[in-house]
Order: C-alpha cells, then sequence, then structure tokens
C-alpha cells in the first residue's frame, strides 16, 4: 500500500506502557520507610534540641521550635497548645516561670498566652481543690507571690466560668484557691511543727466573710481541708522523688534520706543532686514567705471589700 512518511501508530503494548509512564509520573511519590524513620528521628532530635533550650531559657526554646514548624511562636493560643502538650517534657518550673511573667512583658504576651492555657482545660463538675490540683500537674507555681496571683487569677475565672452555681464571682473562687494554696503550703510543710499547723477551725476563719461578703459553706471547707492534708498537692515528679527515696509526702519520713538518695546521686550526678538540695532547702523559704504574702492579700482584699461596701 502506498509509502506515505506518516507516522506509525503504536501497538497496544507501547500505548499501555505510555499510560503507565504518565500515571506514575502525575501519582505522588511513595514516602519510604528509609524516609519516614529519618523523619521520626529528626523530629525527635528537634524536640529534644527544644526541651534542651526551653529548660535553659524558655524565649529560646520557642524560637528554635518555631524555626522547626512546631509552633507559631506568635500566637499565645498555639504557644500555650505546646506548652500543655509538652508539659511532661520541658521543665515544669520553667512553663510556671513563663506563664507568671509579668503582664507588660513582651506587650503582655505571657499573659495571652497564661489565659489561652486556661482555656484548654476543662473543670467541668470537678471539685474545686481537685480542679487545682489538676491545673498545677502542668507546671510548677512559682514562689512569688504576683506570679501566683495571675496563674490562680486565670485560674479562677475559667473555674467559674464553667461552673457557675459554686461561686457567686470569680473573686471568691480566686481568694479560696489562694487560701489551699496557703493551707497546702501549711499542712505539708516540714518546718511547722503540728501544733503550728492550720485546723480546719482555722482554716474556716481564714476565709469568713470573703464569699462576696458571705462565708463559703462550712461543709466545703471541711472537705477541702480533709483532701488536701490527706493528699498533698505536688506535682507528679516529686512524688516520684520522694517515693525513690522513701520519703513520705509532708516530710514524715523520719530520719531517713533526703528527696536524693545514694540511688539518685548514681542515676542523676552530682550536678542534678545538688540542685534538687537546694530546692530542698528553699521549699521552707519559698513556703514562709507564699503564707506572708497570701495573708497581706487577703488582708488587702478584705479591705477593698469592706470600702466597696460602705
Amino acid at each position: 500500500p502506498g509509502g506515505g512518511g506518516g507516522d506509525v501508530p503504536p501497538d497496544g503494548d507501547e500505548k499501555k506502557q505510555d499510560d503507565d509512564d504518565d500515571r506514575d509520573a502525575a501519582a505522588p511519590r511513595k514516602t519510604t520507610l528509609v524516609e519516614m524513620y529519618d523523619s521520626k528521628r529528626r523530629r525527635r532530635e528537634e524536640e529534644s534540641r527544644a526541651a534542651l533550650k526551653f529548660n535553659q531559657k524558655p524565649a529560646a526554646g520557642l524560637k528554635y521550635a518555631a524555626s522547626c514548624g512546631h509552633v507559631d511562636a506568635d500566637d499565645p493560643a498555639d504557644v500555650a497548645r505546646y506548652l500543655h502538650q509538652n508539659r511532661d517534657n520541658f521543665d515544669k518550673a520553667q512553663i510556671g516561670e513563663y506563664l507568671g511573667r509579668e503582664k507588660e512583658w513582651m506587650g503582655g504576651f505571657a499573659l495571652r498566652v497564661l489565659r489561652s492555657y486556661g482555656d484548654l482545660l476543662d473543670f467541668r463538675s470537678m471539685k474545686f481543690d481537685e480542679a487545682i490540683r489538676y491545673y498545677l500537674s502542668g507546671f510548677r507555681l512559682p514562689g512569688e507571690a504576683q506570679k501566683i496571683d495571675r496563674i490562680m487569677e486565670v485560674f479562677a475565672a475559667r473555674y467559674t466560668d464553667q461552673n457557675p452555681d459554686v461561686f457567686p464571682t470569680a473573686d471568691s473562687a480566686f481568694i479560696l484557691a489562694f487560701s489551699i494554696i496557703m493551707l497546702n503550703t501549711d499542712l505539708h510543710n516540714p518546718a511547722i511543727k503540728e501544733d503550728r499547723k492550720m485546723t480546719i477551725a482555722s482554716f474556716q476563719r481564714m476565709n469568713s466573710g470573703v464569699c462576696d461578703g458571705g462565708d463559703f459553706p462550712d461543709e466545703m471547707l471541711e472537705e477541702i481541708f480533709h483532701r488536701i492534708r490527706d493528699d498533698q498537692i505536688s506535682l507528679k515528679e516529686d512524688d516520684d522523688a520522694r517515693d525513690a527515696a522513701g520519703i513520705k509526702s509532708g516530710g514524715d519520713g523520719g530520719s531517713g534520706p533526703s528527696a536524693l538518695s545514694s540511688a539518685s546521686d548514681f542515676f542523676f550526678g552530682s550536678h542534678y543532686v545538688e540542685q534538687e538540695r537546694a530546692r530542698e532547702i528553699n521549699f521552707q523559704k519559698e513556703g514562709d514567705q507564699i503564707v506572708r504574702d497570701t495573708e497581706s492579700m487577703l488582708r488587702r482584699r478584705r479591705r477593698a471589700a469592706g470600702e466597696g461596701d460602705q
């Protein structure tokens, strides 16, 4: 037949191969197991480095994490999410210090993070002191009264918003929360002798007239007192350290070893041990300061409430 020079149409096999090649080019490339492993390993390394930097200087840790794409360091809500998500990886004392930063710091950024952190937590139907326990499980409460003030104000507002029938105002919840922190410090400070520790009656007197001008129910205060007495509000890390050293909560471990036993020396090294020993020494000083600051704060609030009623 005619010897024209037109293209010869591909046979069936050639056409099928061309279609397969087109589909392969269009389909996204599948990630190999090696690439998945490398990605996870790189992520773990980044998270470990971020934790190390955060524990030394929170702002530096957040900046590094942002550079890795783990958090938007300019978004208070995302920073709050990141802190809550990593509460078991970061130094909880550093988380507490960051959340309690001055209102003016970075134009109020830390305060916005703190409020966003509170918004992450669900306190609905929880007993008041149990909600405090849950709230404080994510960070170590700073020793300065002003920082405690800011942190507990956010808690009181969140709790009252989610449990509107418990307290008449958020201020009432705040004052009782501060009193519970004081009670916890008083009952479980080994430096305070048993005959000087707070009683149910003194706890009730301390909270007299501060519930929007009235009193909290006696039964409520008694139940809170007993729960705090029987179960100290403390971090899991501190409980584990006491258990490892054979020390009871509240310093009733007799003449046994301090929170740092020889096993702690072996596993964690002398620098860690010295830090923990210094923390033990400072516990009494911080506790005493919290008690003084709390009493001063309560007196100021009572005076302000009295002036408002006149």
